[in-house]
């Protein structure tokens, strides 16, 4: 069995609600394909992307956001092993919370740490509480 590592990143968002829900989409079935389960969140400028599975496709999924006109200054806050993936139910699980403003942008420029949303990670996982 292959390695399973978690990447968490965040970028500036360059798409409005409508364009949102083609990418989402798409995500999911990209997700479906390579065996990638994870997480996104939005708060209309910012996301915030978690994503595990197999090491090779988790970067190759990454690489391919990087390069993704929808995201722009994509920072990676995260990569590492995982002993059990956290988000194995969801393709891509959703949220659009304007509770995030702030904190998302707060992610993305380093003045807020991945350890402060992992409480609330942690509790999606298990919750399932995200679409």
């Amino acid at each position: 069995m292959s390695a399973i590592e978690c990447l968490a990143f965040a970028s500036k968002a360059r798409v409005g609600l409508r364009e949102l829900t083609t990418l989402v989409r798409w995500s999911r079935e990209r997700n479906e394909q390579l065996g990638v389960t994870g997480l996104l969140l939005y708060d209309s400028d910012y996301f915030f992307g978690y994503l595990e599975g197999e090491a090779q496709r988790v970067q190759r999924l990454y690489d391919a956001i990087a390069l993704d006109t929808r995201h722009h200054e994509v920072r990676l806050l995260q990569h590492g092993a995982l002993a059990k993936c956290r988000f194995d139910r969801w393709l891509m699980g959703y949220l659009y919370e304007p509770i995030f403003v702030g904190e998302l942008e707060a992610l993305w420029s380093g003045k807020m740490a991945l350890g402060d949303i992992d409480a609330r990670l942690k509790r999606w996982s298990l919750e399932g509480d995200v679409l």
